[in-house]
C-alpha cells in the first residue's frame, strides 16, 4: 500500500475510485480468459499487455475525447458565433490568450507538425490521423487529472503510433511512416508525464486564488524556453554516463519494434479494430447510463485507466481509500469526510517530504540510499 496514493484517491469522487480498482479486476479477468484460451498480443512492447486490452483502451480514450468535445459543443458554437461577429472580448476576458490567437496558434502549429512529418517521410493521411489521435490523448488526459484528479495515466504502448501499427497493418502504413513512428517514440510511450494536463491544473489553481492568467501563462512560457534546452542536456549527459533504462526506454525500444514491424510485416487486423471499437462503445454505453441513473456507479474513465501498468502497483491503495471514505460517508456523512482531509493531506505530504529528504542526502552522499518510485 502506497500512502500518497491513498491520499490522492480520497479526493477523486467515490464513484471514480471505485470504479478504479473495478474495472481493474475486470481487465484482470479478460487476461486470464485470454491466456486460458491462448490469445495473446504479436506486437506488444511489454510483457503485461495481453490479447487486445491495449486496443480496447485506446477505443476508450477516444471515446472520452468525443464525449469531451460534445458536452462542450454549445460553448464551441457561441465561440465560433463571437468570432465571426467580432464579440469574443465578451468570452475570452478572464482567458490567459484570446481565443483567436490560440486558434491561429493551433492552426499553425498543426501545419508544422504536418509539414515536419510529411518532409521527415511520413504519408501525411497517416501524420494526420497520428495527431488527431494524439490531441484526442492530450485532452482526455487533461480532463481526467483536472476534473477528476486520477493518480495514474500512463497507458503504456497503447499510443497513436503502437495501435495504428497493429490495427491497419504494418504493410498499410509504410516503411517510412514507420520509421517516423519509432523517432516519435519518446513522447508516446507512456503519458504518465504528459505535460498537458499541468496547464490546466495551473490555471484552476489561478481561477480559484484570484491569480492574474495572462501571468501565469507568460510564466509558462518562459519555463518552457528555460526548461526543454535544460532538459535536453541533462537527459544526455545523465545517459551517456550512466546508460541504463534511459536509454533503453526511448532508443533502443522503439528500434527493435521497427525492426520486428520490419521483418514480420502484417496487414490489416480485424480483431484489434473490433477491440477498438468495442472500448469506444463501451465508454460511450458507461456515460450514457451514468448521466440516465443517479444511482450508476460504474465511471467510464475508471474503465480507460484501469489496464494501465501503473494500476498494478496503486489499485490496492485506491481501494483502501475508497473503503475508507465509503464508511465515512455510511457512518457520519460529508461532516466526518471534512475532518478526515487534513489527514489524508498527510499522508501525501508526509511521504513525498520524507523521499525527498532521502533523495537529498543520497545526492549529497553520492550513493543510492531510498528509491521513491511513486
Amino acid at each position: 500500500m502506497i500512502p500518497s496514493i491513498v491520499g490522492l484517491s480520497f479526493f477523486m469522487p467515490l464513484d471514480l475510485s471505485f470504479s478504479c480498482w473495478f474495472f481493474y479486476l475486470f481487465w484482470k479477468a479478460q487476461r486470464i480468459l485470454f491466456s486460458v484460451i491462448g490469445t495473446k498480443a504479436m506486437a506488444s512492447v511489454t510483457s503485461h499487455n495481453i490479447a487486445f486490452l491495449n486496443q480496447q483502451t485506446f477505443g476508450a480514450v477516444m471515446g472520452i475525447a468525443v464525449i469531451s468535445l460534445w458536452l462542450s459543443r454549445h460553448h464551441f458554437k457561441k465561440l465560433v458565433k463571437s468570432l465571426f461577429e467580432g464579440r469574443s472580448r465578451s468570452y475570452d476576458s478572464d482567458e490567459p490568450m484570446k481565443y483567436g490567437n490560440a486558434i491561429l496558434g493551433l492552426i499553425a502549429g498543426g501545419a508544422f507538425l504536418l509539414f515536419f512529418s510529411w518532409s521527415a517521410g511520413m504519408a501525411p493521411w497517416v501524420a494526420v490521423a497520428f495527431f488527431i489521435f494524439y490531441y484526442a490523448f492530450a485532452l482526455t488526459i487533461a480532463k481526467l487529472r483536472a476534473e477528476l484528479g486520477t493518480p495514474v495515466h500512463d497507458f503504456h504502448a497503447t499510443g497513436p503510433d503502437q495501435i495504428m501499427a497493429e490495427a491497419l497493418g504494418t504493410r498499410t502504413l509504410g516503411t517510412r511512416s514507420l520509421t517516423i513512428f519509432s523517432l516519435y517514440h519518446f513522447f508516446n510511450r507512456t503519458y504518465r508525464s504528459h505535460p498537458m494536463p499541468h496547464p490546466a491544473e495551473g490555471f484552476k489553481i489561478a481561477s480559484q486564488t484570484g491569480m492574474d492568467p495572462k501571468r501565469l501563462f507568460l510564466a509558462m512560457v518562459v519555463a518552457l524556453f528555460i526548461g526543454v534546452p535544460v532538459f535536453f542536456w541533462v537527459y544526455l549527459h545523465v545517459s551517456y554516463k550512466y546508460q541504463g533504462s534511459m536509454v533503453m526506454r526511448f532508443a533502443a525500444w522503439s528500434y527493435r519494434r521497427l525492426e520486428s514491424q520490419l521483418v514480420y510485416p502484417h496487414t490489416f487486423d480485424p480483431i484489434a479494430i473490433m477491440s477498438i471499437a468495442a472500448g469506444f462503445v463501451i465508454t460511450l454505453v458507461l456515460m450514457f447510463l451514468r448521466m440516465r441513473f443517479i444511482w450508476w456507479t460504474l465511471h467510464p474513465a475508471g474503465y480507460a485507466i484501469s489496464s494501465s501498468f501503473s494500476m498494478n502497483v496503486c489499485w490496492s491503495s485506491i481501494f483502501v481509500s475508497w473503503l475508507l471514505k465509503y464508511m465515512m460517508l455510511r457512518s457520519g456523512g460529508f461532516r466526518i469526510l471534512e475532518r478526515a482531509r487534513p489527514f489524508f493531506c498527510g499522508l501525501i505530504l508526509g511521504q513525498f517530504i520524507m523521499a525527498g529528504f532521502w533523495s537529498i542526502l543520497g545526492i549529497a552522499m553520492k550513493r543510492t540510499i531510498y528509491i521513491f518510485t511513486w
